[in-house]
């Protein structure tokens, strides 16, 4: 180990010197390995950590971590750590398309050298030096999830020794995002499952159709965090999509609204058979606007031995709110619901009947 962090360092310094920096950085390199033992369930203060040790390691004044959201596809800032928050975050809303190349990198580079620099926003290079600043990548099977970009305020430049160290805390970074991933994975399906189970217990707790479509209803938008939601069941006679529940919909509105299938983003699905997510409903002109404040919406199909039957779909009254994720829970939810409906309607026939 001492031999590679040598090779770190300039080859005249001093014994005196380069003994100090070997323990120093010994110490917060054990202090990393410590830490992402507990990332799993602390990725923030875990990379906020490795944030902190960049600045110690390299001299800098300042380090943003910068990870890709999969699920919104988009860039977003995890840890900023010598900057301004706000700032930084005014600047990045501002030009973040623009800023994107600045992080796609296969290697770590240093931004004097970056070929798309002077295409860069002027206002960044008041908060990192132009000519003192790396980028380096974090990749998970050559994969790209994120970057670090380390700046200098100070005259003293980064050099090739530097580029390394970043190189191999890249690497730590990305493998603690990684564990924090899995783990977020596994225990986002331990919760899915409790969640569907506990669901299908209250589904099937009733056999008056109406009470399980407002079950049905009340329950999708807790599940997924929505703000509004309803359930829409197929008229098969008429071709249209009714009403039947609703959060945030009036009952006259319910009662006279009827959708065609395939009209609306409700009608796309009854009409596709296909889950829809829509992040931004504003940009969709398949939109039918029911509630003024609904921003982004999430819709499945309800089906009955591949037979469609009805719509289950929620709003939330912020943009870029539901994932893919989200759509697959509610999806397995539907699967549940649907049985529930058909038992609900089953017993509805067979009552019906003994009362004649």
């Amino acid at each position: 180990m001492r031999d590679f962090f040598k090779k770190l360092f300039n080859p005249d310094i001093d014994e005196l010197n380069y003994t100090q920096r070997y323990n120093e950085m010994s110490l917060i390199l054990k202090e990393i390995g410590s830490a992402m033992a507990s990332s799993i369930t602390d990725l923030d203060e875990t990379l906020k950590l490795m944030a902190n040790a960049l600045l110690t390691l390299l001299k800098a004044q300042n380090v943003v971590i910068i990870l890709f959201d999969e699920d919104h596809n988009e860039w977003v800032p995890h840890t900023v750590v010598g900057l301004d928050f706000d700032s930084f975050m005014s600047i990045f809303k501002k030009y973040g398309e623009k800023l994107t190349s600045l992080f796609l990198v296969d290697h770590p580079v240093n931004l004097c050298e970056f070929s798309e620099r002077d295409n860069l926003p002027k206002d960044l290079f008041k908060i990192i030096n132009r000519d003192n600043t790396l980028i380096s990548p974090l990749k998970l099977d050559n994969l790209l999830v994120g970057s670090i970009i380390v700046s200098r305020k100070t005259p003293m430049e980064f050099c090739h020794h530097d580029e390394e160290l970043l190189e191999m805390l890249s690497y730590y970074a990305a493998i603690t995002i990684e564990n924090a991933i899995i783990h977020k994975r596994e225990k986002q399906k331990t919760l899915k499952l409790q969640a569907l189970r506990e669901i299908d217990r209250i589904l099937n707790s009733s056999l008056n159709l109406q009470e399980v479509l407002d079950t049905i209803v009340q329950k999708a938008t807790e599940l997924l965090r929505a703000s509004t939601g309803a359930v829409l069941l197929i008229n098969n006679e008429k071709q249209e999509l009714e009403i039947m529940s609703s959060i945030g919909l009036s009952k006259e509105f319910m009662h006279n609204t009827k959708l065609k299938i395939g009209e609306g983003l409700t009608g796309w699905v009854a009409k596709t058979g296909m889950p829809l997510l829509v992040d931004d409903v504003s940009k969709d002109k398949r939109y039918f606007k029911a509630i003024e404040s609904v921003k982004s919406e999430l819709a499945v199909p309800l089906k009955l031995d591949n037979k469609l039957i009805g719509v289950v779909n929620v709003d939330s009254d912020k943009p870029n709110t539901f994932t893919k994720d989200d759509m697959e829970l509610l999806a397995d939810f539907a699967e549940n619901a649907a049985i529930a409906i058909k038992n609900a309607r089953l017993f509805g026939e067979h009552d019906h009947k003994d009362s004649e």
